[in-house]
């Protein structure tokens, strides 16, 4: 039960400035910059992404956030995120380390974060002083790395890991190709984060890594891409 509270945390705070607590980012053009056309239908205002169910070691358990793009503006989004922690009980010790400035006056977790999206990839401004940090970009391969240094000097790279040469990956009724991009951390327990991209559909999938083995993995899809 740890395992998947520590889990849930980094679910939630993954795109948000509580994440790893990076500072002060440097780091190279082809890691900070993204070109790309914006005018693509996956950044309408109102665009929300759900997910298909989430799994801890395969096991499903009930989780059903509202995620919704708010704002666009030159292909950078606003994106809201609420969930109701205090519904499930396992949830509560969960719900319990989440600050009272991400809740509204019902308790309910209620936050922004801010991501850019364009017919190239993807970045998030996931850091205190909110400099963006590329995710993704569609036409690179195996290998290639997006990489950042924070103030204190911790280096945090993203590095992609696999290509998709052929449909391998199910979604919804169908298969497509992914992008898989893992992200090393030092947030205590966690190995890894493992995020699945798509150059239609975006963010399609994503997984948390414990250093003990355990995972916590949901699919993602967008209602408009």
């Amino acid at each position: 039960m740890k395992k998947l509270i520590i889990f849930l945390s980094v679910v939630f705070f993954i795109t948000t400035s509580c994440s790893d607590l990076i500072d002060d980012i440097k780091g190279s053009d082809s890691s900070t910059k993204l070109s790309g056309s914006t005018n693509i239908p996956i950044n309408t205002v109102g665009n929300k992404f759900s997910t298909l169910g989430f799994t801890v070691n395969g096991t499903g358990i009930s989780l059903n956030p509202t995620i919704e793009i708010t704002n666009s503006t030159d292909g950078v989004n606003t994106v809201h995120v609420s969930v109701n922690l205090a519904s499930d009980p396992r949830l509560a010790a969960l719900n319990n380390l989440i600050p009272a400035s991400m809740k509204d006056s019902q308790g309910k977790v209620n936050f922004d974060l801010k991501v850019k999206i364009t017919s190239e990839g993807w970045l998030d401004y996931s850091n205190v002083d909110k400099e963006p940090v590329v995710l993704v970009k569609y036409d690179d391969n195996v290998g290639d790395k997006y990489d950042v240094t924070t103030k204190s000097g911790t280096k945090i790279t993203r590095e992609i890991t696999k290509k998709s040469t052929t449909d391998d990956w199910n979604y919804g009724f169908m298969q497509i190709k992914v992008i898989k991009v893992e992200q090393t951390t030092t947030f205590p327990g966690i190995r890894k984060y493992v995020l699945y991209f798509n150059h239609k559909f975006g963010i399609v999938g994503m997984e948390v890594i414990a250093e003990d083995g355990s995972t916590i993995s949901s699919q993602i899809s967008a209602d408009i891409y």
